[in-house]
């Protein structure tokens, strides 16, 4: 119990950075990064940097004006500490709770700023790509397993070419497609059979989403569903029932 009570204190304190980079990409597409209060106009203190960025207050709150900025108080926080805690969990073998602990700041971000404003930052994306290949191949050249690897990338693959069909249709955005990718590899370390369970859990996850929409009358055009946050949960899922 106590390893978890410290899993999920080093993910909450990492949860401060989390809310500074969903409060900097939470804008809408094409306008610039924020480093102010949209209220006031007051500066936030983050990071002029693509990704790394100064920690922000649980309170989120504008230390001038007092008005909430970025990500209700706590949201981050317990999301990213959770995240460690299941990384830990579900990580098989060991070493890979490394590469999951990497992604969970990425995905909570993401997952936030998506449901925000409907967009997956491509920098926020290809870092937790990038990070997750290279720790993904480093755990694979420790343990002797360069098949699981090669199957990570060519599931990654997959995956992305599956959602870029109704991409191309106009059913979701390109964000979802590079997404797709990151998610892909993700799962395709942990076998072919969590790809295809993370990938029906998504879409199973997007339709509860729009249904509980329509039930509270926040349907259509203006209520569309953000497939990210989707894509993650379905991940997530996947991951939990391949750890059983």
């Amino acid at each position: 119990m106590a390893i978890f009570v410290a899993v999920f204190a080093a993910g909450a304190g990492l949860g401060s950075f989390v809310r500074s980079v969903v409060f900097r990409y939470a804008v809408p597409a094409g306008e610039p990064l924020r480093r102010a209060c949209p209220d006031c106009g007051g500066a936030v203190p983050v990071s002029a940097a693509p990704v790394v960025v100064r920690p922000l207050s649980a309170r989120g709150r504008c230390r001038w004006c007092g008005v909430r900025v970025g990500s209700a108080p706590g949201v981050p926080e317990v999301s990213t500490g959770l995240g460690f805690v299941g990384a830990v969990s579900v990580a098989a073998p060991p070493w890979t709770a490394i590469a999951w602990c990497w992604l969970v700041p990425f995905a909570v971000a993401l997952a936030l700023v998506d449901a925000a404003v409907h967009r997956l930052p491509d920098r926020l994306v290809l870092v937790a790509g990038v990070g997750l290949v290279v720790i993904l191949g480093g755990v694979a050249g420790v343990q002797g397993r360069p098949g699981a690897l090669v199957r990570a990338v060519a599931a990654g693959l997959v995956l992305g070419a599956f959602h870029l069909v109704p991409a191309l249709a106009g059913g979701m955005g390109m964000g979802d497609v590079k997404l797709a990718l990151v998610v892909g590899v993700a799962l395709g370390w942990a076998g072919w059979s969590c790809v295809l369970v993370g990938a029906c859990a998504s879409f199973v996850v997007s339709g509860m989403y729009a249904g509980a929409m329509l039930v509270v009358r926040r349907g259509g055009r203006a209520g569309r569903v953000p497939f990210g946050p989707c894509m993650i949960a379905g991940a997530c899922v996947a991951l939990a029932i391949g750890s059983v």
